[in-house]
């Protein structure tokens, strides 16, 4: 995949931000493209639309409306979402079905099991402790669900979308004081994303914000 574009993307509803709840956002009929290796900042203040376009391309929220381009290819969403990845989700499996009509219970697997997974299924030239080094995770953090890794959920959550073989990374939005809290570690997990030829993506409200992290970003005001 070298490039991307998107053609009147209409996406909104219920949008996951994790570390500021649930919230609820749109965006109506905006136009996209996007070049591999490079980082995207989406700039609008919190409810213009860059929570959705994340949670919208990655599956996270309700598509209603757009075309895809994948390479110059016509392609249904469905082909784009199963490139992207949401920056703060992980995989699951569900243990069983429940009984007497309860709910499936739901195994959480650790970090290093879904980064390991992701290895052998994509058939990743690379091992686990490969992806552990270049993503800066912790020893003590690997082995644990990534609800209980607090700031390094992450680079953690990059690192399953990267062994599981996703190619655009989208991020939650962020407000200047999440990027200058995580600064050091955004720049260190987006510049291997994009040395590794992928398209990372965050809305944010400044354009300083992304240049923080790296000075040759792109700016996309929404």
């Amino acid at each position: 995949m070298e490039k991307i574009v998107i053609d009147n993307f209409t996406v909104g509803g219920k949008c996951n931000l994790f570390h500021h709840g649930v919230v609820q956002d749109f965006l109506e009929n905006k136009c996209f493209e996007f070049h591999s290796g490079n980082l995207y900042g989406l700039i609008a203040e919190f409810g213009n639309g860059g929570a959705a376009f994340s949670c919208g391309l990655t599956g996270n929220t309700n598509f209603y409306e757009g075309k895809v381009y994948i390479d110059d290819k016509e392609k249904s969403i469905n082909d784009l979402k199963k490139e992207s990845w949401y920056i703060g989700d992980d995989l699951y499996e569900y243990k069983s079905k429940g009984l007497f009509g309860c709910k499936p219970i739901l195994k959480k697997k650790t970090i290093k099991e879904q980064i390991e997974h992701g290895i052998s299924n994509k058939n990743r030239e690379m091992d686990f402790y490969t992806i552990q080094r270049e993503f800066d995770i912790s020893n003590e953090r690997i082995n644990r669900n990534i609800e209980f890794v607090s700031g390094e959920r992450w680079k953690a959550s990059a690192a399953i979308g990267f062994a599981n073989g996703k190619q655009i990374f989208c991020y939650p939005w962020m407000n200047s004081k999440d990027v200058e809290h995580l600064e050091e570690q955004l720049t260190k997990t987006i510049k291997y994303l994009i040395d590794s030829e992928c398209i990372v993506i965050i809305p944010t409200t400044k354009e300083e914000n992304i240049k923080k992290i790296c000075k040759e970003g792109h700016i996309v005001f929404l």
